[in-house]
């Protein structure tokens, strides 16, 4: 069977969404809210910043973890519906982080952990749902921020207050996942909806390259499909034994 290809976006069409995505300590907020400013866009901060009050990433049992991230998983749902609303004259949203996380951080959690891999396939089970019902989905552009390890190393040290240091070895085994995941699942089927940034220098010649590059862009929504097909690389991931 012929995949059908992305679909092209006359502007008209809008709002586009933008996600910044990357390792924890990335600067991923730092760059996402100073590109909404600079494209006069709506700017949608991620989910763990929404919920209130703030939950702690601190779990103790598989179970805890379950109840943390289906939290989570129901403020992306509010978030994909902010997203979609169109505003008068902000027609472009960016997005710090997009909507899937809960089910991909989960999964990089639980493909080193047996324990975890149950809580893990219920929260890819329960994405998978919600996708099917329009509920949840990808973003038109996927901005993917990475730098070297020492650099992020550096970048947590600097930030313990909200990047705590016995959070960041759980992070950096996510991050691999995560990068493995937005190239494999999803650029490899929309090659345009996915780009690797580097994150090095000033956050404002940062976003002084990505307002080039998205001038540039010719927006395409997502292939039919894309954002299921991702959620099956997540939960091919976790096999039960």
């Amino acid at each position: 069977m012929r995949r059908r290809p992305a679909e092209p976006v006359g502007r008209a069409a809008l709002p586009l969404r933008i996600a910044v995505e990357g390792p924890s300590g990335v600067g991923k907020t730092t760059v996402s809210r100073a590109l909404a400013r600079r494209l006069r866009a709506r700017w949608i901060r991620e989910a763990y910043d929404r919920v209130t009050p703030r939950l702690s990433l601190d779990v103790a049992s598989p179970e805890a973890l379950l109840r943390l991230e289906r939290r989570f998983l129901r403020e992306e749902t509010r978030r994909y519906t902010e997203a979609a609303r169109k505003g008068p004259h902000q027609k472009i949203v960016v997005l710090d982080t997009g909507f899937l996380g809960p089910a991909t951080y989960t999964a990089g959690l639980a493909v080193r952990s047996d324990k975890l891999r149950a809580p893990a396939r219920r929260i890819v089970d329960s994405a998978n749902v919600l996708v099917r019902t329009g509920r949840l989905g990808l973003p038109e552009l996927t901005i993917y921020l990475e730098v070297g390890r020492p650099e992020l190393r550096r970048r947590n040290q600097k930030a313990l207050r909200s990047h705590p240091a016995r959070w960041q070895l759980r992070h950096l085994q996510v991050a691999r996942f995560e990068r493995r995941f937005w190239g494999e699942a999803v650029r490899r089927r929309y090659p345009g909806g996915v780009w690797f940034v580097r994150a090095t220098g000033r956050p404002s010649s940062i976003v002084d390259g990505l307002e080039q590059r998205i001038s540039r862009w010719k927006p395409v929504r997502p292939p039919p499909g894309l954002a299921r097909s991702s959620l099956r690389f997540l939960a091919a991931s976790l096999p039960l034994r």
